[in-house]
């Protein structure tokens, strides 16, 4: 169980971190392009193919972390009147 909560506690500080790198790999990015002043045609079914595997990602994470932490808080019964 001491693993699970490592691996919980771990998860807790890497999510923000993970965040920011995204925001400022995609604002890294955006303003490339922008300085560049060219602007790549999207393709629309690129866009939607991304979409799709971002969202089939976010869900396994869910899926993943979910019975941990029901698991985590089951151990912690709100005290009822």
């Amino acid at each position: 169980m001491a693993g699970l909560e490592l691996g919980l506690e771990v998860a807790f500080y890497l999510y923000p971190v993970g965040l920011f790198v995204t925001l400022f790999a995609a604002q890294l990015v955006a303003y490339r392009y922008r300085d560049a002043g060219t602007k790549q045609p999207v393709d629309e079914k690129s866009v939607e193919k991304v979409e799709v595997f971002y969202a089939r990602l976010i869900r396994i994470i869910q899926l993943l972390l979910a019975p941990a932490l029901a698991s985590r808080f089951s151990r912690y019964p709100e005290s009822g009147s």
